[in-house]
């Protein structure tokens, strides 16, 4: 068993606007929860919408940010049952509730209950992140931590917009931007027609 401290640092959007590094408790896994040390937590546009009070956030109060991770367990709750101290995991941006209409069909992505981490409840930028266990899922040992990071947001993101496009191959494709979902939008579609049938 990891000895954990009773405090950690994290990245906290105060409710006035401002943001600011701060001391919070390490929260306890208790249940189906499951406690990441977070190794690699990434940034993306949303986040920056978030810092510029662009997009809104459903806490009622202080919330810590960050909603793309990765890292390694280090305690669960009593009910978990897949996982276990050590195991490296990563998962989605936010954590489905399980029983509205959607969920029952197994379609979480659309569930009408869904808490975003960062938003709607605590998140990853932070040494530690508190995450329900039917969330998570195994990060293969060939891909780094910060390659995990990526999988919650960027990679389904640019799959998805690629396979809902239109372009063939030898089409020209033209990405606005360049941080990271533009960048991976480009080495998607430098590779689109391998993919085609």
């Amino acid at each position: 068993m990891v000895r954990l401290p009773p405090l950690m640092q994290a990245v906290r959007l105060n409710t006035d606007g401002t943001q600011m590094v701060a001391n919070v408790a390490v929260p306890q896994a208790t249940g189906d929860e499951v406690l990441i040390q977070v190794f690699s937590s990434s940034m993306d546009g949303t986040d920056l919408e978030q810092i510029h009070g662009r997009h809104t956030i459903t806490a009622t109060g202080d919330i810590t940010q960050g909603h793309e991770y990765a890292g390694r367990v280090v305690a669960i709750g009593d009910s978990v049952t897949a996982f276990s101290s050590g195991d490296r995991v990563t998962g989605p941006f936010g954590v489905h509730c399980g029983s509205c209409t959607y969920c029952s069909r197994g379609q979480t992505n659309l569930c009408l209950n869904q808490t975003v981490f960062g938003f709607g409840r605590d998140g990853a930028w932070a040494e530690y992140l508190l995450a329900p266990e039917r969330v998570l899922t195994l990060l293969p040992e060939p891909l780094s931590f910060d390659d995990g990071a990526l999988l919650c947001c960027t990679v389904p993101t640019i799959l998805r917009a690629m396979d809902r496009s239109p372009i063939t191959p030898d089409d020209h494709v033209a990405v606005f931007g360049l941080g990271q979902m533009g960048l991976t939008a480009v080495m998607e579609a430098s590779t689109w027609q391998v993919r085609l049938p």
